[in-house]
């Protein structure tokens, strides 16, 4: 939030060394989508969509399907901006069918944004 990307993409990457170290799961996955958050901010799209496709597999092996559906959320976004709006509806589709089944109403909520955003995008094609 500081733009200090350098410092916090650094220490993400020393707590994510401790999580693995300690096999803590969880503690893995969120430093990879922090990453994948921090990527985005910076438009380092490949980088971003690499760290959240890992993120969202590991929520997935640990049946976190919060985090997962955020991460699908965040990919969903991502490919909007690259102007991959097919790729995004169908993420963020996915995504908001993940929050409704966890009863995340927000979730759905900003996947329906996004879904307009990119259906607005593809309108214009």
């Amino acid at each position: 939030m500081q733009n200090k990307y350098i410092e916090a993409v650094e220490m993400l990457n020393r707590a994510q060394d401790e999580f693995e170290k300690t096999r803590h799961q969880l503690g893995v996955a969120q430093c990879l989508q922090r990453l994948g958050e921090i990527h985005s901010m910076q438009n380092k799209s490949s980088e971003a969509v690499e760290m959240l496709i890992k993120a969202k597999n590991q929520f997935e092996q640990i049946v976190d399907w919060l985090g997962a559906a955020q991460c699908l959320q965040s990919l969903g976004d991502i490919r909007r901006m690259q102007g991959n709006y097919n790729e995004s509806a169908e993420m963020l589709n996915r995504a908001k069918e993940q929050f409704e089944q966890i009863g995340d109403q927000l979730g759905v909520a900003w996947c329906l944004r996004g879904l307009g955003e990119t259906y607005r995008m593809l309108l214009k094609f």
